[in-house]
């Protein structure tokens, strides 16, 4: 599987449904209706608002299954507390392009861990029925080249419902930035890592992008 995919169009958003949502995309600007036809939103069953609600982000990899991060479903492994919505753009206005679908099976890498750096950290959700895929819409993100050795240097263009400035309300539409792949070595430098980066882990170049350690 090729990580840079997830990470460069994943959205950007980490976040928490048992705490206060801290994601990011500092610098960021809203991004245009259908501009990212591949960008999910993942969603929660809230008890205390009896409703849905928006905690990661996640990309589209066929009719049946959606790409995000296993660390956005470890706390809770129950397929019916998810929501998968597609076609999103403002996540508190119906358009009519948003497309609902409730999950059958979740699948976390079989390697991830939540401790020690978030090593492997990818989860599969494969869907209860199937995404209607339209070219401007909803539509499958395109892979990289399998022979891809490298993506240091290329523009990494990210989207997601996280922070355009730091402690302000997360934004209903979706946003957008533009940044950069950097080297492990210049990552771990600038952001002062003294402990683990894996190498399955692509960093970018603009340091208000990463929440906390956490690099896209």
């Amino acid at each position: 599987m090729k990580t840079i995919l997830f990470i460069c169009l994943l959205a950007a958003v980490f976040a928490d449904p048992r705490a206060t949502f801290l994601s990011r995309i500092v610098n960021g600007q809203e991004a245009e209706p259908n501009e990212f036809p591949w960008q999910v939103s993942l969603q929660y069953w809230s008890e205390a608002n009896l409703r849905y609600s928006h905690i990661c982000g996640a990309v589209v990899l066929n009719e049946t299954h959606i790409l995000t991060a296993a660390h956005c479903v470890e706390h809770d492994p129950t397929v019916s507390k998810y929501d998968i919505v597609a076609g999103e753009h403002n996540l508190n206005i119906q358009s009519g392009n948003e497309q609902h679908r409730r999950l059958s099976v979740i699948t976390m890498h079989d390697e991830y861990t939540s401790s020690g750096g978030y090593n492997n950290d990818i989860a599969v959700l494969t869907l209860s029925s199937n995404l209607m895929l339209s070219p401007t819409i909803v539509e499958k993100a395109t892979l990289p080249e399998e022979s891809t050795q490298t993506f240091t240097g290329k523009t990494c263009q990210i989207s997601g419902w996280g922070r355009t400035v730091a402690n302000e309300a997360l934004p209903d539409v979706l946003q957008k930035a533009n940044t950069s792949v950097i080297t492990h070595s210049d990552c771990r430098g600038r952001l002062g890592i003294t402990g683990l980066l894996y190498l399955n882990r692509v960093s970018a170049s603009h340091l208000y992008i990463f929440w906390n350690q956490f690099s896209l």
